[in-house]
């Protein structure tokens, strides 16, 4: 099968050294072509959870896992090695990946629009910037990453960069209103999840990132702008949890 949950469940079921035949139940809360890695949770979701029911003993996923996770996507191996804490660095061509302590106090209020976007297409848009000394930019990438998690929500703000905002705005045209709306409301701090289409800010509570995810829907809704998710969640964990108690999937 092409779907990223059955060839993940196929690579856990390989993995335990098992043949027989699973059934795969998917439930989908996360949008696709929203930047947020839906596909790739899933894949990494049941290729863990068919590798624990073949093993027949809770035995933990080895390497070879991760492994064959990053052969279905990038994406996919991330999901696995940030299960415990809901972060990781991803080196090289985002298959090496680095555990990492997450945020202890940020809230994140998420929000995607109608619009979608294609992966491909927006990388496509990406211009090609000089190349650096990778030893030295892995070396700061990690230092860079763990002191990123380290500041309070208020003070992450700032420091968070997407080098796919500016080709996704090129790219794609129906995010420059959402652009627009998140500077008219003062919420210029939000990001671009991934290459779009979702746009994620961090604070240090669940009251105010719910109190501005109101605001950012009433003003939508009166430009005609429509709103396939929105939604206040945190690192928590093996599972982004929400607001509402229920997790996304």
């Amino acid at each position: 099968g092409g779907n990223l949950a059955v060839r993940g469940a196929m690579l856990g079921r390989g993995a335990a050294g098992a043949t027989r035949g699973l059934a795969v139940d998917l439930i989908k809360n996360v949008p696709s072509r929203a930047g947020l890695g839906g596909g790739s949770a899933d894949a990494a979701a049941a290729a863990r959870a068919a590798f624990l029911e073949c093993s027949g003993a809770a035995l933990e996923p080895g390497a070879g896992l991760g492994g064959g996770l990053g052969e279905l996507g990038a994406d996919c191996a991330f999901f696995h090695a940030a299960r415990e804490t809901g972060a990781a660095l991803a080196l090289g061509t985002g298959v090496e990946l680095v555990p990492l302590d997450g945020p202890a106090d940020w809230w994140v209020a998420l929000i995607t629009p109608e619009v979608e976007c294609s992966t491909p297409v927006v990388y496509g848009a990406l211009e090609a910037g000089p190349v650096t000394d990778l030893q030295v930019h892995r070396s700061r990438a990690e230092s860079d990453a763990r002191d990123l998690f380290r500041l309070s929500a208020l003070e992450a703000r700032a420091a968070l960069v997407n080098d796919l905002e500016a080709p996704a705005r090129r790219a794609i045209p129906g995010l420059e209103p959402w652009f627009t709306l998140l500077g008219e409301a003062g919420e210029s701090h939000f990001r671009l999840a991934g290459s779009g289409s979702s746009f994620f800010g961090l604070f240090p509570d669940a009251s105010s990132a719910a109190e501005t995810l109101g605001l950012l829907e009433r003003r939508a809704a009166g430009r005609g702008l429509g709103v396939r998710l929105s939604t206040v969640a945190r690192p928590a964990g093996s599972a982004l949890t929400s607001l509402a108690g229920d997790d996304l999937g």
